[in-house]
């Protein structure tokens, strides 16, 4: 279904190593201060759901964040998806597939089932 290390493989060896390690930080730092801040200052309901999704998605982003630090570099990556990086239809797949991470939960629980 879903293989967040061909993600964070593919997505390093398109883009570079630093590139997307800042971007997955930032993909789980931003939602979680935002969720978090949403969370203490909201008086509404709305201002809750909108904490409680931010720091879902947020969490979303732990796996691939520990994943890009783990493969480290460019070449790594290259390495592991070299079959990826000849099949446009494949990386458009993946790509397609990767907003599932705007889905709460749902990465998670597909990486522990």
């Amino acid at each position: 279904m879903f293989d967040f290390r061909k993600l964070a493989a593919a997505d390093m060896a398109l883009h570079g190593a630093r590139l997307v390690i800042a971007e997955f930080a930032i993909g789980f730092l931003l939602p979680a201060m935002l969720g978090s801040f949403s969370l203490l200052r909201g008086r509404s309901g709305a201002h809750l759901a909108l904490g409680a999704y931010l720091l879902l998605v947020a969490l979303n982003y732990l796996p691939l964040l520990a994943l890009a630090i783990k493969i480290r570099t460019r070449e790594q990556a290259e390495r592991e998806v070299a079959d990826l990086l000849n099949d446009r239809p494949a990386l458009i797949r993946l790509s397609k597939q990767s907003l599932i991470l705007l889905i709460p939960i749902l990465p998670l629980i597909h990486l522990l089932l």
